[in-house]
């Protein structure tokens, strides 16, 4: 079982493969198992560059 997060491009946001190691991920969503400890992730710097480039109007969108 997993939470999947949808965030538009993932190949738009810079060392995306780091940032999401450990995680299934597909073109727009990140698949989240409770199994993975969110702290040892890369996850919240992918979260925190997605909405920068939002705000700043950039297209992240799939």
């Amino acid at each position: 079982m997993y939470v999947s997060l949808y965030v538009g491009s993932i190949q738009k946001i810079e060392n995306a493969e780091q940032l999401l190691e450990g995680f299934q991920y597909g073109k727009g969503c990140i698949r989240i198992r409770k199994t993975i400890d969110l702290k040892e992730t890369g996850l919240e710097s992918f979260i925190k560059q997605t909405i920068e480039k939002w705000q700043a109007g950039e297209d992240i969108s799939c």
